[in-house]
């Protein structure tokens, strides 16, 4: 018998769709459980769809994302809201502890009626950046124009899922927007307090 850390090889939907998991993870996968925690990074968003992708496999029955994220990439999180999107199975999304940035699009990009986070949860929203750098080339404008482009994709899908205008959206997030548990389901964000 494996220990709670120790990998162990869980086969999935067929013998040919193999997941090494912990002991733990596999427990959890078992129930349609899975974690995204940390950054919003290529290999997190993949190990998630790639574990979506098997439990669509298996059955639609509904699948439940815990997410806590001082957000990340904005390519690879859209590529696991689509995959959300676009799951068979509904994908419940749990807020626990900080979302932000992309943490909290992914967090709200689950399926309606079906978005909580913990009571303490916090939610965080800001204009889009690109890393820490201070040093200005001749791709400044072209970064800059991208960004411009990545924010305006990010404040429209915000937008659908709260009903607001994408303007009203883009003015809240400018400086930051700060939201309790309370305030992000008025924000339209999430719909319960899990």
């Amino acid at each position: 018998m494996p220990k709670a850390n120790e990998p162990e090889k869980c086969a999935c939907a067929s013998q040919q769709s193999v997941i090494e998991l912990s002991l733990t993870e596999k427990r959890l996968f078992e129930q349609r459980k899975i974690y995204l925690v940390g950054a919003i990074e290529e290999d997190a968003c993949i190990d998630i769809i790639q574990k979506i992708e098997v439990l669509n496999m298996i059955n639609s029955n509904p699948i439940s994302l815990y997410i806590t994220s001082p957000g990340g990439n904005i390519a690879d999180g859209f590529a696991l809201v689509d995959f959300i999107e676009k799951s068979k199975a509904p994908i419940h999304t749990f807020g626990i502890g900080l979302n932000a940035s992309m943490g909290a699009v992914i967090l709200a990009s689950g399926a309606k009626k079906h978005r909580t986070i913990t009571k303490n949860g916090t939610i965080m929203l800001h204009r889009a950046s690109w890393g820490t750098s201070t040093d200005y080339d001749a791709n400044q404008e072209k970064l800059s124009k991208f960004l411009k482009k990545e924010c305006e994709k990010i404040y429209a899908h915000i937008a659908g899922i709260v009903s607001k205008q994408g303007k009203e959206v883009k003015k809240d997030c400018e400086h930051g927007l700060w939201l309790t548990a309370k305030e992000s389901i008025a924000y339209g964000l999430v719909d319960g307090i899990y």
